[in-house]
């Protein structure tokens, strides 16, 4: 009888404490919270796309949620990097191999800026897995400038050859 008192004690006791805690309200980013909801909606909206949407939606809504967390909170900030690496994972998991690419590479350069303490074995094992496959798929993109002054070094090389 002894225990029953206690689960009903320990159940009245939550009870009380969760019906105490009132309306909880979303987190607070501080500033606008109009503008916060924006990118958090948004975000939101991307993420149950992607169990039902097209690419193409998703894609948006991702893009979306960035440039208004970038216009909340700075293209540098933890909250931007969060939907960059949610948009990288969706290429990846698309295998866009190039976008993911591109976005974890940024991604991974916000984080390392702000948020330096932060583990990223995981970001850094599905970055090195997405430029492996950049690479196995020659995807890679070509830098004009670059191509430009080794065309240039070849011509010189040539003509140097032929004196």
């Amino acid at each position: 009888m002894k225990s029953k008192s206690k689960t009903a004690l320990a159940t009245l006791l939550i009870s009380l404490f969760i019906a105490g805690c009132g309306d909880v309200k979303g987190p607070s980013f501080g500033g606008d919270q109009k503008a916060a909801t924006n990118w958090v909606n948004t975000l939101a909206s991307a993420r149950t796309a992607r169990k039902a949407g097209t690419a193409a939606d998703i894609e948006k809504l991702y893009t979306q949620a960035i440039d208004e967390c970038k216009k909340k909170n700075g293209d540098e900030s933890v909250e931007t990097a969060m939907c960059i690496e949610e948009l990288a994972d969706f290429y990846r998991e698309t295998q866009d191999w190039r976008k993911a690419f591109k976005a974890y590479k940024e991604d991974i350069k916000i984080v390392q800026k702000v948020d330096p303490q932060r583990d990223l074995s995981v970001l850094r094992k599905n970055y090195k897995l997405v430029k492996s496959k950049v690479k196995e798929y020659g995807l890679e993109e070509k830098d004009p400038a670059a191509d430009a002054t080794k065309a240039g070094e070849k011509a010189e090389a040539n003509a140097s050859k032929s004196k």
